[in-house]
């Protein structure tokens, strides 16, 4: 997998979701605004669940799974694996345990609104916010042209705005 972080991102997109939205649902788009990944909440048997559709297909599901820990379990075409949240941070970090990116990290800091994912001690992506306003918006720079991880990087965001819904619900 070749990474040029020292360089343009090899893919932007960006994902828009209204806060204050009754439901829970966000676009992820390409550069020219065209729709790729739909994301949508719906309730679980034990709390919220998440799918992922890639124009309009079914790539990926996340439910929350039962424990002490915040923990989300994936599935899809990247395989089974979980994304679960550090409970000691004082930023927002998931790890991937399990899967094609067994290890990998999304951590980023709420204030500034940053994200960065990284593997093996490269980092694959990241993902800047703007101001805040009636919708979220975020900048995705993807350093590496793998499908994979574009699709890990969908996955590790969409787990970084449910865990924002829950806490602002709590």
């Amino acid at each position: 997998m070749q990474v040029d972080v020292e360089h343009e991102p090899k893919r932007v997109l960006s994902i828009d979701n209204a806060l204050l939205s009754l439901h829970s649902h966000m676009v992820i788009a390409d550069e020219d605004g065209r729709e790729v990944y739909s994301c949508s909440s719906h309730v679980g048997l034990i709390g919220p669940a998440w799918t992922i559709k890639r124009h309009g297909v079914g790539v990926a599901g996340m439910h929350r799974a039962l424990g002490l820990t915040t923990r989300w379990h994936v599935d899809g075409e990247l395989g089974n694996f979980d994304v679960r949240r550090h409970l000691m941070s004082l930023t927002h970090t998931l790890d991937v345990d399990g899967g094609p990116f067994n290890g990998a990290s999304l951590h980023g800091n709420v204030l500034d609104r940053t994200f960065y994912l990284t593997w093996q001690g490269e980092r694959l992506a990241q993902a800047h916010a703007g101001l805040l306003s009636v919708k979220d918006h975020h900048r995705i720079e993807l350093y590496s042209d793998d499908g994979a991880v574009e699709m890990m990087v969908v996955i590790g965001l969409v787990g970084v705005h449910a865990e924002h819904l829950r806490e602002r619900n709590a």
